[in-house]
């Protein structure tokens, strides 16, 4: 038998073998590549934006600065909310006897990462280990602290964690993690939101509204509190009725003026071709 079969097993082998020997490799050109883009990714950025043309340079680095923000703020924050997820109901779920928390826990917390599916999936984990091993009453109550730790940390902990780094509708979330899961699986439900808002962020940078002017004020786009840097951005109403948000309406409340400033100590349009018209020296 083993001898009629020992071609199968040999492909079998060697198969296991080199997806072993990939993964070891991936894993160390990954660290690799943290570390050097960890110690010398200031070097490495500028490198790139030298690569371009002159008249681009400029408005390439501060984008790139501003989408930094985003992506260090989401994967920051990101993390602390994914935590806060995993233990609350972990916490919930050893209150009520429910097996396996440990392992559902660390299953919550990578799961977290992915907006709205995650939660979905990760909750409803919970709650059909809580059916199968205690029956309905308690799969309903860990169902309700499902729920509840969940409704806080993105109504409550998220906005606050977040604040305006990673402005993307929630329908845009839904979809991209949907085509970033649908193109790329996992990989691509994982780093789809991150990716939509660095992109989003730059894209508004160069299309004229910047998402942090604090950093032409000398803010740190590595130390600063994005709150600081979004500061002064003036905050979109939204419309009393429906059919009201029109293109006008939306470059109407950009162009509002942020609170406590008034219309004096904004210059007038006027100075800004006076000064460029007039002679040198």
């Amino acid at each position: 038998m083993v001898q009629a079969n020992s071609s199968d097993l040999a492909r079998g082998v060697a198969g296991a073998g080199s997806r072993a020997t990939s993964v070891m490799l991936g894993t160390f050109v990954a660290l690799i590549s943290t570390f050097f883009f960890l110690a010398e990714g200031d070097r490495i950025a500028a490198w790139i934006v030298e690569l371009l043309p002159r008249s681009w340079r400029g408005r390439a680095y501060e984008a790139g600065r501003r989408g930094w923000v985003t992506l260090g703020t989401y994967a920051k924050m990101q993390a602390v909310v994914s935590g806060f997820d995993a233990i609350g109901i972990g916490i919930g779920a050893v209150l009520l006897g429910v097996p396996f928390v440990l392992p559902l826990i660390a299953i919550t917390f990578v799961l977290c990462f992915i907006p709205v599916l995650g939660a979905v999936v990760s909750g409803a984990l919970f709650v059909l280990v809580a059916l199968a091993f205690k029956g309905w009453t308690t799969a309903l109550i860990m169902l309700a602290v499902v729920v509840a730790v969940q409704q806080f940390e993105s109504s409550v902990l998220g906005p606050i964690l977040m604040g305006k780094a990673v402005s993307l509708h929630p329908l845009a979330v839904l979809l991209v993690v949907i085509g970033g899961t649908y193109l790329f699986g996992f990989v691509g439900a994982l780093f789809a939101v991150p990716v939509a808002a660095t992109l989003n962020t730059t894209a508004a940078y160069l299309a004229g509204r910047d998402p942090f002017p604090g950093l032409d004020g000398g803010g740190s786009a590595l130390l600063s509190s994005p709150r600081q840097l979004a500061d002064g951005i003036p905050k979109i109403t939204t419309p009393r009725r429906l059919g009201e948000a029109t293109p006008a309406w939306l470059r109407a409340s950009r162009a509002q003026q942020p609170h406590g400033e008034s219309e004096e100590e904004a210059p007038p349009e006027s100075d800004a071709p006076a000064a460029a018209d007039a002679p040198a020296g």
